[in-house]
């Protein structure tokens, strides 16, 4: 999964990813 996230923009999608990790 980080390795898909760093491909889509990493840092800029940070707040992303972790409202999406909250989510599970």
């Amino acid at each position: 999964f980080v390795s898909d996230w760093k491909s889509l923009g990493g840092d800029d999608i940070t707040a992303e990813v972790n409202a999406w990790a909250a989510a599970q």
